[in-house]
C-alpha cells in the first residue's frame, strides 16, 4: 500500500490498491499472484479509504481504464452503503465488489487499483457538458492469442491478464458505420470528439443510453489528458448504434487547485483509436 500516490488535501479522488480478494458469486479461480474472475462472477476485495476522504458523506469507487475495457466493474458493495452513510467513526476501510461484465475471464491481483471519489466535494464544483458521439471503431478480443489456465477436472480456459499481456496482442480494432449489438454483449468503442482536459479540471463520463445499456466505463478523465475517449458498456437489450449518434456526455468540473497531471499510457491517443498508447 506504500506505493499508492498521495494527493493534496483538497482533492476529491485518489487511487487505492485492493487486497483480501475473496470469491463471492459465480466462478473464480485462485492462482499464483491473483484470481481469475470468470464472466458473470463477483469477487469481494478491500481497500484502505484515502485519509482525505474518510469523513466524506458520499464516497464511490470506479474501475480503472484497463479493467473497464475488459468488462470489470468495481463498485462499493451494497452492504457497505448503510455503514458508510450512518457511520460514527471515520471511514478507514471499504469493501469493493468486482463484477466481470465482459466476455472473458480476467486476472485480478492484490495491488490493482480503483479510483475512489468523494462525490459531495465533486458536485460542489461548477461543470460544463460536452456531447460525445459514436466514432467509427470498436475493439474485439482475439481468442487464440489469450493465455491458457489449466483447471483440474475442468480443463483449459483462456483468460486475460492485464498486467502481463499488452492490449494490442489480444485485441483487434474493427471499423463500423452501423453496429448491431445483442442483449448481453460487452462493447468497447471510440467516440468521435477529441477531448483536451485542462490541468485545473477533471472530467466525469456519463452514458446517454441508460435505458439500453449498463455503463461500465472508467468514469474519470484526469487533468492533462487528451485524445479520443473509449466508451465501455454492456447492452440490456438488442440495439443498433450508428456512427455519429449521441452515446455519452463528458462533464468537466473546475477544480480550485491544479491536480497531478495525467501521465498514463492512454494519453494522446490517435484519432478514434481505442488502442492504449
Amino acid at each position: 500500500m506504500e506505493n499508492v500516490p498521495h494527493y493534496p488535501e483538497d482533492t476529491f479522488y485518489a487511487d487505492c490498491a485492493i487486497y483480501s480478494l475473496e470469491p463471492f458469486i459465480g466462478t473464480s479461480y485462485s492462482c499464483d499472484g491473483g484470481m481469475i474472475v470468470c464472466p458473470g462472477a463477483w469477487v469481494h476485495a478491500m481497500i484502505n479509504a484515502p485519509e482525505d476522504l474518510r469523513y466524506e458523506a458520499s464516497v464511490s469507487v470506479h474501475t480503472r481504464s484497463t479493467f473497464a475495457r475488459l468488462g470489470l466493474d468495481m463498485c462499493i458493495d451494497q452492504s457497505e452503503y448503510q455503514r458508510i452513510i450512518f457511520r460514527k467513526n471515520p471511514l478507514t476501510t471499504i469493501c469493493v465488489t468486482i463484477i466481470n461484465e465482459g466476455n472473458w475471464p480476467v486476472m485480478v491481483r492484490e495491488g490493482d487499483t480503483v479510483a475512489v471519489m468523494g462525490r459531495s466535494k465533486l458536485f460542489r464544483l461548477a461543470a460544463e457538458r460536452v456531447d460525445l458521439h459514436a466514432g467509427s471503431t470498436r475493439v474485439e478480443i482475439i481468442e487464440e492469442n489469450l493465455p491458457i489456465f489449466e483447471i483440474p477436472e475442468v480443463g483449459e480456459i483462456r483468460y486475460i491478464d492485464p498486467s502481463q499481456v499488452k492490449f494490442g496482442q489480444y485485441t483487434k480494432v474493427i471499423s463500423f458505420e452501423t453496429m448491431d449489438v445483442c442483449a448481453g454483449d460487452y462493447v468497447v468503442m471510440s467516440v468521435k470528439e477529441q477531448v483536451i482536459v485542462a490541468k485545473n479540471r477533471i472530467g466525469m463520463v456519463t452514458l446517454a443510453m441508460e435505458q439500453h445499456a449498463h455503463f461500465n466505463s472508467s468514469v474519470l478523465v484526469y487533468p492533462g489528458w487528451s485524445g479520443y475517449l473509449a466508451i465501455e458498456f454492456k447492452a440490456h437489450e438488442d440495439m443498433q448504434i450508428v456512427s455519429g449518434a449521441l452515446v455519452a456526455w463528458l462533464l468537466l468540473f473546475q477544480n480550485y487547485r491544479p491536480l497531478d497531471l495525467y501521465s498514463g499510457k492512454y494519453n494522446k491517443q490517435q484519432q478514434q483509436s481505442i488502442e492504449p498508447r
